[in-house]
């Protein structure tokens, strides 16, 4: 693997300190679900898209966890790892974790010390808890509460974690939440194939992100 460690951003207009509390809902066809706009991340991608493109650039792609290596993150001097949930460990809003990854998670939870930071389970939209009671439970990872959605900072994730953001690998499927939020926080950012199909608007934001991806790292933009 070639790691490069992303530096610390700037820090957006306070102006958007508190947007995400503006929401919109659209229904996700064929089930139950409902599909919540990330309107932080939204506002988040022009700042990034004018000013830091090297926030979207992940340090890492791989297919899934399955690929990543217990020995290189310990040669990257990684303690902790966070993960997203939704199409990372999960099919979309789903509450167990997908049988591709189950067993490297595991894997990956006995050697290093393992969150989940997701944008449904923990979130404020995590009516009581329960999603994230219910994922903690059945894969016995901790599910971090937050109010801000990524790619909001999480206050004291290193005191959660115990060790230095450096020392922290974040790995996700979205590039403007996920990646974006690693980066921000100076971690090792490692972007991930979606596991399942999601929802309409996150499907089409997901395949225009990593289209941008492709075309800044062809003009040599990367995280540092």
């Amino acid at each position: 693997w070639a790691f490069i460690y992303p530096a610390h951003a700037g820090r957006l207009s306070p102006l958007l300190t508190n947007v995400d509390a503006h929401i919109f809902i659209l229904p996700i066809q064929g089930t139950g679900m409902q599909e919540i706009l990330n309107v932080y991340a939204f506002l988040y991608s022009f700042y990034v898209f004018f000013f830091r493109k090297r926030l979207a650039i992940p340090c890492l792609m791989v297919d899934s966890i399955n690929d990543i290596s217990v020995k290189e993150l310990r040669r990257s001097h990684i303690k902790a790892i966070i993960f997203d949930k939704d199409n990372t460990l999960t099919s979309p809003y789903a509450e167990s974790v997908h049988r591709k990854i189950s067993k490297h998670l595991k894997v990956l939870a006995t050697n290093f010390r393992v969150v989940i930071l997701s944008n449904s389970a923990g979130s404020l939209y995590d009516w009581k808890g329960k999603a994230a009671s219910i994922i903690e439970k059945q894969s016995g990872i901790k599910v971090l509460r937050h109010r801000l959605k990524k790619p909001a900072r999480v206050k004291n994730i290193e005191s959660v974690l115990g060790c230095k953001k450096a020392e922290i690998a974040m790995v996700g499927d979205r590039v403007l939440t996920d990646i974006v939020f690693g980066n921000r926080n100076g971690m090792l950012t490692i972007l991930v194939n979606p596991l399942a199909k999601a929802g309409l608007v996150s499907r089409n934001i997901s395949r225009l992100e990593r289209l941008l991806v492709r075309r800044w790292m062809k003009k040599s933009v990367n995280p540092n």
